[in-house]
Formats: C-alpha cells, structure tokens, sequence
C-alpha cells in the first residue's frame, strides 16, 4: 500500500482483513517510508481501515518509540502493534487530503490521489 504525506501527516489506506500484521496485531509501514515522512516533517501518522471504516492514528514519535523492526522478505519495516493506536474518530469524519505528495515516487506520479 502506498502511503501519502498531507501537511505534516503520514496517510495510508488499507484493507485491514488483507493488510494488518496478524502476529502481533499491529499496522506496518516500510522503513523507508517513515525516513521519507520524517524529512517532510511529518508529525502524525494515520490509517485508514476502509474495510473497518476506522481511522487509526498516532504521533510519529509515539511511533518511533513503540514500534518494531521486521522484514518478511519484502522490504524493511516499522510495525507498531494496535494498543498504541489511538482509534478518535471514523473514515466518515475524514476528508481526503488536499495537498498530499505520495513518498517514494517520481515527481510526476505525486499528484496521485489515494485509491
């Protein structure tokens, strides 16, 4: 899943059946990823749970702090398992983000919106 910086926040839709780290329970996103957001001064991270209509979200440090490092012959990860997760408000109350500028791709694809 390919995650979006919006302002000084790290988004990234996902299907929680397909894409939540079973064991332990926790949401991921690749080490590069989180380098890149850092540099765009991203202060939060979100995710979206289309399939739960959940928003997921957290302060980068917090991130940082509980998160964990695994790779599971895809690329490095930082996984942060679910208790820390602040879990305020549904997808319903989001709108999608207006600025946002996809991580990890050329320039010409960061006008992309989130699928």
């Amino acid at each position: 899943m390919v995650a979006v910086l919006d302002g000084q926040t790290l988004i990234k839709k996902v299907v929680a059946a397909q894409h939540m780290l079973r064991k332990p329970p926790s949401w991921a996103f690749d080490a590069a990823t989180i380098e890149d957001a850092l540099s765009g001064n991203a202060t939060s991270i979100e995710v979206w749970a289309t399939d739960e209509g959940k928003v997921y979200t957290s302060t980068m440090p917090n991130f940082l702090t509980y998160s964990f490092t695994l790779d599971r012959g895809h690329n490095p990860q930082l996984a942060m398992p679910l208790r820390y997760w602040k879990q305020d408000h549904d997808i319903g109350a989001v709108a999608d983000p207006q600025s946002e500028r996809q991580l990890g791709l050329p320039e010409e694809a960061s006008n992309e919106r989130l699928p």
